[in-house]
């Protein structure tokens, strides 16, 4: 009887042993499940947007006006330094055949655009050697231009002939090929417009929400064009002011100084009528005596 209790209660045992290890691992299961069903939720809501190379472009103009502004000092400071002489050269650049295509004259450092073709622009800087000012001549983008208001290469294409005149804002097809089309947007002053090629996606494709599309791009770039625009015509604003401040202070200096010399001038003919009188005074007690 004694034995039979004793396996009974070790039965019994092993049978709660048995139910709470089983429990045990539902609930770690059920963790987990739970642990990768929230994971999943998060990185859904995540999601980021691709950085494709239109990013790159815009980074890449980004980086260039920087080197521009940087570039510019530079070249200030060489110019405002006595110890730096600067001499003016002449540059025969050549073509892919060798025929001479064009003469630039250097005469400070800097960019100069290319007379025909809009893609390509020359810099003028010194030879370390002999000290000259000597062009070379550089390539933009396939799908940018070199622009002077802006001294860098930019999706902005109105400088090229290429697509049609923009007169007015709006989108224009592109005779010459489906995939693209023309997009004229009026510039920060209002007072001309920037054409950009934007190439888009053939219709049967529908691209993912998040994708980067080139007129993304283009509004970018545009937008960035704007906001170096407003900074110079804030520059240009306020240099004109500081010109108007000097020559008022110089027409004040000016005729302050005349009117010191006016002043000097009345006061030395008043001594010197004062003499005079004095002189003819003498004279008299003189004639009076004798």
């Amino acid at each position: 009887m004694k034995i039979f209790n004793i396996t009974f209660v070790a039965i019994f045992l092993l049978i709660l042993v048995v139910v709470s290890k089983t429990k045990a691992d539902e609930d770690l299961n059920s963790q987990i499940v739970s642990n990768i069903e929230h994971s999943g939720d998060s990185e859904d809501a995540t999601t980021l947007e691709p950085e494709g190379e239109g990013i790159e472009e815009i980074t890449t103009l980004e980086i260039e006006i920087e080197q521009q502004e940087e570039n510019n000092n530079e070249i200030q400071s060489a110019t405002e330094s006595p110890d730096v002489q600067i001499q003016t050269t002449l540059g025969i650049i050549d073509d892919d055949d060798g025929k001479d295509v064009e003469t630039i004259v250097c005469e400070k450092e800097g960019n100069i655009a290319h007379k025909e073709d809009c893609h390509s622009y020359y810099t003028c800087s010194l030879d370390p050697v002999d000290g000259i000012l000597k062009p070379t001549k550089n390539s933009c983008r396939e799908n940018q231009a070199f622009s002077v208001n802006f001294d860098i290469c930019t999706r902005d294409i109105s400088s090229c002939n290429i697509g049609p005149e923009c007169l007015t804002k709006g989108k224009f097809p592109d005779p010459s090929s489906e995939n693209s089309y023309f997009w004229c947007v009026e510039n920060y002053n209002k007072d001309a417009f920037r054409k950009f090629k934007v190439q888009y996606l053939s219709a049967p494709f529908v691209p993912p929400t998040n994708t980067i599309t080139d007129e993304d791009l283009v509004r970018r770039e545009n937008k960035l064009l704007n906001g170096i625009e407003k900074k110079l015509a804030k520059d240009e604003k306020r240099r004109k002011k500081e010109e108007e401040k000097l020559q008022k202070d110089e027409e004040k200096r000016k005729r302050k100084e005349e009117k010191e010399a006016q002043k000097a001038a009345a006061k030395a003919q008043k001594e010197q009528d004062k003499k005079n009188k004095g002189n003819k005074k003498d004279e008299s007690e003189g004639c009076i005596q004798e």
